[in-house]
């Protein structure tokens, strides 16, 4: 039983928390005067999970600075769309994560009585 909620602690929860920290973090970074621009929301929450899982990074050679900075921004912005269907994905996991091991433990205390 004790297991259960450890498992559960350290395998959804404390995710859960760490994640929750960092979009209110983007939220206030993404607060305008007319409200929320969830363009950039949407990438500032994506951008840890798209770095993690992107690729390729175009990575320009014999050009100027201007456009190795640019191509730079774009592979963060490109990170961060990509990374925001990377967060739905993992909050949907959590989820799942989540129900299985509450309902497997569940079934295993109920037919070992």
């Amino acid at each position: 039983m004790n297991n259960k909620y450890v498992k559960l602690t350290f395998k959804v929860i404390l995710p859960l928390l760490i994640s929750m920290i960092w979009i209110f973090i983007c939220v206030s970074m993404s607060l305008t005067k007319s409200g929320v621009n969830y363009f950039i929301l949407w990438i500032l929450i994506g951008l840890p999970f798209g770095i993690k899982h992107k690729r390729v990074w175009v990575i320009l050679r014999n050009f100027d600075l201007g456009a190795t900075f640019g191509m730079f921004v774009l592979n963060i912005i490109s990170a961060g769309l990509l990374g925001g269907f990377y967060a739905v994905k993992f909050f949907a996991g959590l989820i799942i994560k989540g129900k299985k091991i509450i309902l497997d433990e569940d079934v295993a205390n109920t037919t070992e009585q």
